[in-house]
Formats: structure tokens, C-alpha cells, sequence
């Protein structure tokens, strides 16, 4: 894919987020002179305390590829100088790439023109675009049609690899004259489940007798990785029991309260899933995705719950919805010690949080503020010591809990109903199984309600390793360069794996206006843009400044995937 068209598709994007902050409105106006003046989740924007728009900026790092932050707005505005803009998508160094991926050069074709038969072209490129399960030391090798001449392009960046993190890859390069073709080696292997991308440049490569390539090209691939299975234990062993509201009982309206995969539909374009859902022979089969962090001392198993629409009244369906949960356990004695919940909104700075501790638990708020979104509940609710009972309303979904609906903060409204009941008389009960079964399996058991079994499935197949895809087919919106705040980067917490920060989508492809799929990479963001996502990226850190494990959680993580961290071998990580 070339730059011109990945800054097509940003102007897209930033066109469509303009829109978002059009339909919006605050209840909480208020005059300021400084973001500081105004209430959490508000910044001030021409003196005026308003929610901040996903192209709201403080600086140029806010702001995706190809834009900057213009101060006197506040808001990312697309680069103008034509040369900046190129380098910014590539990062390469000659300057015959300004001209590469516009095609401004003698030897490419205009619609009246037919490609000189002799400029080299390229004849394939392995692994093939679009390939999976890659090995993670395998070799790039693009294969063209001509003698091609080494002096220019193939040794200066001609043709690079890239990461989803826009970080080019060192690489020894090798050309075999009999082969016409031209093998990268990565010097480091490359990391498991990552979209690589190849970039071959026709602005730097050129044939032996002196023709320039005729088109540059982009294809992608994404490294081997295979599931944890010690993780997918921990998953099964600690997954909830999911009371889930259901305002209808017809299909196929039930289904937009029926926790899915995002590819359900059979499709990894999910903008349709709003949509597909209410087909009338839409089949939606019930999985929740898990994730697995460790420390020294505990495990935090995450459980992220994904629904194809969020309905605001019983008329009005927006596309995409996700919730989720952490699960705090004791490495030694497999104790749960908290579970904290999310609450997703429109827009990520309205989200919000709450925690439940077992009275078994001797973790403790740390102030009074934590403390108002932190209740106690009896250990002897979680079903065999590890399953928590969770409660999502219908409509919006919201983690709660099934045996506790006090007043909560956010959960006056988002909470509803009395303890151990559906507020709409309607709901089924969930439970990880081997089968991903639909609502029409629905039976009644030990509950007293309709009963199916959901499938567990890792969050990094697909959520993870199609980070870097800028298609709009998965993910949409402006990316963000992860930030956890100046406290964290302080305490030396992780950015990104190695020296790279991590360069993250926030929402889910969509049409809708608003849409309701935020991503955990984004979730709880605050007043800071690029502050967000710690819950679910950095949870030991996220947790412990708001929670007193009384000394005994530790913040080094022995497997983090995210950042790249496995320590499992070590003996401080010996529980693992």
C-alpha cells in the first residue's frame, strides 16, 4: 500500500472523527483557562470545559502519520509539505522517495501510456502478502524479472521491513545475480504474532541497463504464535459465570446481548456487524476472549467481552460494543484477590471502573476517592472459589456484579435492577464450555435461567496481530503512540517492546455515529490523549497505585506478550 494511499485513508479517518465531535455535546460546559480547570474526562478546549475529541492534541506525538498538531486549534491537521508527508510514512532516507509512491517518475505508465517492456518489475515477494503463521527467522526475498543494479536502492533501503509500530527492522541484504533476487535477513528474529510489513520502493531501484522499476509495492505477513496452554487453564479456571440481561427474547434482536467473536459474521471487515447481527438468520455463537499477565507473584487474567451493537433505546442500535474485566489471583495459593471492571462509553475519556474484592481478600483502597468504586462482596459467591458471578445489563454492556447492585458510582445508572435479578424479567446465564453455542441452544439449569456455554478465545488472535493494518477492515480511526503518563514513565514502566513505544489503533471499523467500540489499548483514557490503556496493558502498575496489596504484589512482570516480556524461565517466575 503506498503512502498517498494510507494518507487517503488518515484523511478518512480524520474526516469521520471530525463528524464524531460534531454530533457531540458536553452537560458539564463550564468556562477555563487551562485543561486543569475543568472536571475529569473534560479538557478545555477555547476556554470552554468540553469531552475531548479523538483529534484533540497537545503536541505532534498525539497526532497520527502524516499530521501534526496545530496549537492554535488543538486538533490534528494533516502535514502539508508533500516531502514531509512521504518520509513520514516510509522513514527512508533518499530522497528519490518523495517521488516513489506517487509514481512522479519518466518511467511509470500514465492511462495513455503502456509500462516500458523493459523496466524491471517484480515478479513475487515471500512470504507472500497476506501470508500467516510465518516462521520468525524467515527471509524476505522479493524476485524480479530483470538483472537488477545493486549500486542504487537494494543497499540504501530500497526495499525494508517494517513493524506495526512503524520501526524499520535491521536487516543484512543479499543480492543473487542468477536468482534476479534480492534476500533480507533480520538480524534479530522477529517478534511472535506481529503484522510485518515489506515495502519495495520504485523510486530506488532500478534494472542493470538502467531502467527504473515501474511500481513500487507493499505486502504484509504475520508471524507463527501459538496459544499458551498453562494461560488457557488459568482462563478456564477463573472464567465467569456471565448473567447477561437480554431486553428481548426474539431473534434476531437477543443477539445484540449475546457476547461474540468479532469475526463472527465470517469476516474480519467487522463495520458489517451491527448489521449481520440482525439478520434473520443470523447465527451468533456466544466466546469471550481472555488474556493472560503475570508477575512474580500474581496473575491478572483478563476477560474482554465483545457484543455487535450497543442499544441506547429499544429503537437505536449502534455498532460495536465491548466490556471487560481483570481477575486478580495469587500466584502461591490461586486465591482471587480483586476483579475490576470497565465501563465503555462513546468516548474513551466517559470511561469508567469499579472493583469488587472478596472479604477474603486483604487488598484495601488506597484513598477514600478508589475506595467510593470499590465494594466488598462474600468470597462464598464465587462459584468453586474461582468463577465470578458477572452481571451485564442489557443494551449497555457494563461489568458488574450479579450479587451486589449498591450504589456505585457509575453504576446508579449503569448497574440497574435489584441483586440476583434480571431488571427486564429476561436473561441467560453463561459458562465457559468446550462449544460456542447460539441463544436458540438456550436451556434452563441449575441457575433457574436459560443456560448455554461460551468458547474462550485469546485476545491476541486477531485483536493483537492485525495492530498494524491500517485498512479500515478491523480497526479504524487515528492510531495513538502508547503513553501510560508522566508517573508511570517515572516509575520506569514499559512503553513498548525494546526501545518502541507502542503504536496502537483505538477503535473498531465502523460507520456508526457514535461507535461504541472502543479497544482496551485505549480504555480509561484521561485529560492526557495518549493516556490510556495501562488497565489492560499494564495492570500490576494500573492496580497497585490505586490498591494496597500489602507488599505482596511484585511489578515485575514474568510474561507480559504485550511488551514483549517472558521471564518464565527465571526463578523468581518459577510459579508460571
Amino acid at each position: 500500500m503506498s503512502a498517498a494511499y494510507r494518507i487517503t485513508l488518515l484523511v478518512a479517518a480524520f474526516l469521520l472523527s471530525i463528524t464524531l465531535v460534531a454530533c457531540a455535546s458536553s452537560d458539564d460546559a463550564a468556562t477555563c483557562s487551562t485543561s486543569s480547570d475543568c472536571a475529569t474526562g473534560l479538557a478545555c478546549i477555547d476556554g470552554v470545559c468540553e469531552q475531548v475529541p479523538d483529534d484533540y492534541c497537545e503536541g505532534d506525538v498525539d497526532c497520527g502519520v502524516g499530521y501534526f498538531c496545530d496549537d492554535d486549534i488543538n486538533r490534528c491537521v494533516e502535514e502539508l509539505d508533500n516531502q514531509s508527508n512521504q518520509n513520514s510514512e516510509t522513514n527512508q532516507n533518499s530522497e528519490t522517495n518523495q517521488n516513489s509512491e506517487t509514481n512522479q517518475n519518466n518511467q511509470t505508465p500514465t492511462n495513455n501510456q503502456q509500462p516500458d517492456p523493459d523496466a524491471p518489475t517484480v515478479a513475487n515477494v515471500s512470504p507472500g502478502d497476506g501470508s500467516t503463521g510465518v516462521s520468525l527467522d524467515t527471509q524476505i526475498r522479493v524476485t524480479f524479472d530483470k538483472p537488477m543494479n545493486t549500486q542504487f536502492g537494494i543497499f540504501q533501503g530500497g526495499i525494508s521491513l517494517w513493524t506495526p509500530d512503524q520501526e524499520q527492522i535491521n536487516v543484512d541484504v543479499e543480492y543473487l545475480a542468477d536468482e534476479q533476487e534480492v534476500v533480507l535477513t533480520p538480524t534479530e528474529p522477529l517478534w511472535e504474532a506481529t503484522r510485518y510489513t515489506v515495502s519495495i520502493d520504485d523510486g530506488s531501484l532500478w534494472g542493470e541497463n538502467g531502467k527504473q522499476l515501474v511500481e513500487g509495492k507493499e505486502t504484509h505477513f504475520i508471524t507463527e504464535w501459538e496459544a499458551n496452554e498453562d494461560h488457557a487453564i488459568l482462563a478456564e479456571l477463573f472464567a465467569p459465570i456471565v448473567y447477561q440481561e437480554t431486553a428481548e427474547t426474539d431473534l434476531p434482536d437477543v443477539n445484540v446481548d449475546i457476547p461474540t467473536r468479532i469475526d463472527f459474521a465470517g469476516s474480519l471487515d467487522v463495520s458489517g456487524n451491527k448489521n449481520a447481527s440482525q439478520q434473520s438468520n443470523a447465527t451468533v455463537p456466544a466466546h469471550v476472549y481472555y488474556s493472560v499477565i503475570t508477575t512474580e507473584s500474581h496473575y491478572f487474567i483478563q476477560y474482554v467481552l465483545y457484543y455487535s451493537a450497543r442499544r441506547s433505546s429499544m429503537s437505536n442500535l449502534r455498532e460495536h460494543d465491548l466490556t471487560g474485566i481483570v481477575v486478580v489471583v495469587d500466584k502461591e495459593t490461586l486465591e482471587v484477590k480483586m476483579i475490576d471492571g470497565v465501563h465503555t462509553d462513546d468516548t474513551p475519556r466517559k470511561d469508567d471502573r469499579a472493583a469488587y474484592i472478596p472479604d477474603s481478600s486483604d487488598v484495601e483502597a488506597r484513598t477514600d476517592n478508589w475506595a467510593n468504586s470499590t465494594r466488598e462482596f462474600d468470597a462464598d459467591h464465587l462459584v468453586d472459589d474461582t468463577h465470578y458471578p458477572l452481571f451485564i445489563p442489557s443494551g449497555q454492556h457494563v461489568a458488574c456484579f450479579w450479587h451486589d447492585r449498591q450504589d456505585l458510582g457509575w453504576t446508579v445508572r449503569s448497574c440497574p435492577g435489584t441483586a440476583e435479578q434480571f431488571p427486564s424479567g429476561e436473561g441467560i446465564v453463561l459458562r465457559a464450555g468446550d462449544t460456542a453455542q447460539t441463544y436458540e441452544d438456550a436451556a434452563v439449569g441449575d441457575s433457574g435461567y436459560p443456560e448455554i456455554t461460551y468458547e474462550l478465545l485469546p485476545f491476541i488472535d486477531p485483536m493483537w496481530m492485525h495492530i498494524g493494518d491500517q485498512s479500515c477492515g478491523l480497526f479504524g480511526g487515528l492510531r495513538f503512540t502508547y503513553d501510560p503518563g508522566s508517573e508511570a514513565v517515572d516509575a520506569q514502566r514499559p512503553t513498548g517492546r525494546g526501545d518502541v513505544p507502542l503504536f496502537l489503533p483505538r477503535s473498531l471499523c465502523t460507520s456508526d455515529d457514535p461507535s461504541y467500540g472502543n479497544l482496551p489499548y485505549s480504555w480509561l483514557r484521561s485529560t492526557d490523549i495518549n493516556s490510556g490503556g495501562t488497565w489492560f496493558l499494564d495492570p500490576a502498575y494500573f492496580l497497585n497505585v490505586r490498591y494496597d496489596f500489602q507488599g505482596a504484589l511484585s511489578l515485575d512482570y514474568c510474561e507480559n506478550f504485550y511488551f514483549g516480556i517472558d521471564r518464565s524461565g527465571d526463578a523468581e517466575c518459577s510459579g508460571d
